[in-house]
């Protein structure tokens, strides 16, 4: 579980893109534009949430934190059993 954050402000194509809060991404908006989402198990998760919220923006995922939150769930997904985490 981690937390996420929507974008006020959208990109070119009118989208607001959803990040991961902890991100190092590079794309992250300047934090003044930012809502918090809460804490979700997925980045899919926090979309949805998003979409419900704010229905009439058209909400997307970070191309870079949609990379990075597909490798940390495969790795919890792993867990100790595993002898990789």
């Amino acid at each position: 579980m981690r937390p996420y954050i929507v974008s006020n402000q959208h990109r070119g194509d009118g989208a607001h893109e959803v990040h991961q809060a902890n991100s190092s991404c590079g794309h992250t908006p300047p934090a003044f534009t930012l809502r918090e989402l809460g804490i979700h198990p997925s980045l899919q998760d926090a979309i949805k949430l998003a979409a419900r919220q704010w229905p009439t923006m058209r909400i997307v995922g970070c191309a870079a934190c949609v990379e990075r939150d597909e490798q940390i769930v495969w790795w919890e997904r792993l867990g100790p059993t595993t002898g990789l985490s």
